[in-house]
């Protein structure tokens, strides 16, 4: 979907992350390969418990250690440690949670309803290797903030069937639920009232012997509360939207951020996309062009009456000549 807005609209540095992957060999050689991405995906394990968004990204950074790795420079083999970061940040960050892959426990493939809680407000701090040391050279002397701006639930087993919706903030920073063609205020539960069936016994119960002096007094049905949806405040600190998982988060690059990594060069400005002049529809000609088009009609038969005068009088001066 990023994928074919970004081919149709003006919007490729609004996502237009780019991931750098760093091999440092054995040999003391370093190999650095970066890669244009619109969205950042980050894994989830069936083996995990309830984490938050940060630890996630913590993960996505941690070196890993690979063994056996030839030197392109030297040709010596050795272990090697590899390492993802970002290589440049763009103005809007899309996470993607990982929760579809081959369950370690099932053997199969599986969704992974791990709670994740994440935050409103995510800084990229030196203390974590979130950027490259390019990136950092220049941008460590602040902070890098991203605002929560927009997050989708997914309720399901697979991401092809189930059942999405999202919350979404208005320019007034106000939470609304967006489900199929409703939306609801986001800062409250949605709730349903259900009546509560009595439970069933295994032994007959016997009748007790009815009093006709005394009036039957009817069993009132017990009405109780159930939740369907979470308020956003519970869904950050949970994870969970009462039990649905948010699947994709939207993160915005705040405005201290935005125009002091614009003055560094290390973010292109938001360019407007041009304004294409409305086309002139058939049906509601341009009164201006109509009125210069009668004007030259009426030239023109002007034109043609002085001709066909002219005409006359060369016939007649050739009829005396003749004579």
């Amino acid at each position: 979907m990023l994928n074919k807005l970004v081919e149709v609209g003006n919007l490729q540095n609004l996502f237009n992350l780019e991931e750098t992957s760093e091999l440092n060999k054995a040999c003391g050689h370093k190999s650095v390969r970066s890669e244009q991405m619109l969205k950042l995906k980050v894994d989830v394990t069936d083996q995990q418990e309830a984490t938050s968004l940060l630890n996630c990204l913590n993960a996505w950074v941690q070196k890993e250690d690979i063994p056996d790795v030839s030197c392109d420079i030297c040709n010596k083999k050795g272990k090697a440690t590899k390492q993802l970061k970002f290589g440049k940040l763009s103005n809007y960050l899309v996470i993607q949670l990982g929760r579809f892959g081959f369950s370690i426990k099932t053997l199969k493939n599986a969704k992974f309803s791990t709670p994740i809680s994440f935050p409103k407000t995510l800084e990229l701090s030196e203390k974590i290797e979130y950027l490259s040391a390019k990136f950092w050279g220049k941008s460590k002397a602040f902070k890098i903030t991203y605002n929560l701006r927009a997050f989708i639930i997914h309720n399901g087993s697979t991401p092809n069937s189930g059942h999405y919706w999202a919350y979404g903030q208005d320019k007034g920073n106000h939470w609304w639920r967006y489900e199929d063609s409703s939306v609801t205020d986001g800062a409250k539960q949605i709730t349903e009232e259900h009546i509560e069936e009595p439970a069933k016994t295994k032994q007959p119960v016997k009748p007790k012997k009815s009093n006709p002096k005394k009036p039957v007094t009817p069993i009132k049905p017990k009405i109780v509360t159930v939740k369907i949806k979470d308020r956003v405040e519970d869904i950050l600190k949970t994870g969970l939207d009462n039990g649905a998982t948010p699947y994709i988060l939207f993160y915005e690059l705040d405005d201290a951020s935005r125009k002091k990594l614009e003055e560094l060069k290390l973010l292109e400005p938001i360019q407007p996309a041009p304004i294409q002049p409305a086309p002139i529809k058939p049906d509601q000609p341009n009164n201006q062009l109509q009125q210069k088009l009668a004007q030259l009609k009426i030239s023109l038969q002007e034109l043609k009456a002085k001709l066909q005068t002219l005409q006359g009088k060369l016939g007649e001066l050739s009829g005396k000549l003749g004579k």
